[in-house]
């Protein structure tokens, strides 16, 4: 109750030590106050939390690998890193495997090597098969017709 009329109207930095709460002044250099023991376990408020989730979302580039990896690929992240930064997205990357699945599927039983090498080829087939779609000449369609005057 003291340390209520001490701090009411006070703005103060709250640090959790061994199970202590030491309070100081709300300063870099804050002179201690006080020192209260918890009542039971400190929960975050729900903005924190919601703040948290938002910034520890997978990225990008870590949805594409798990895509991959789910459908048995072994993903070079630096390779895959690459290919992001030149335009890979998770959309791309699923209708190029949409559109090729039943090749990686043949070549998939085709090939007699190891599963971790089988997964890394089938990686690059899809690498592969990405630069090939990187190296086809798009036309957007309005430059594609031809203007009457």
């Amino acid at each position: 109750m003291l340390l209520r009329k001490l701090c009411g109207s006070l703005k103060v930095y709250v640090s959790d030590v061994n199970g202590k709460l030491l309070i100081f002044e709300y300063r870099n250099d804050g002179i201690l106050l006080g020192e209260a023991l918890r009542q039971g376990p400190s929960k975050k408020p729900q903005f924190k939390v919601e703040q948290a989730s938002k910034r520890l979302q997978i990225n990008e580039v870590e949805q594409i690998g798990a895509f991959l990896e789910a459908r048995g690929m072994t993903v070079d992240t630096a390779t895959l890193i690459a290919r992001h930064r030149q335009g890979l997205s998770l959309k791309i990357a699923k209708e190029i495997y949409q559109k090729n699945q039943v090749r990686y599927d043949t070549y998939g039983a085709r090939l007699k090597h190891a599963p971790e090498k089988l997964a890394a080829a089938l990686f690059s087939a899809f690498v592969m098969d990405y630069d090939r779609l990187k190296r086809q000449d798009h036309v957007a369609p309005y430059a594609a017709k031809e203007t009457t005057k």
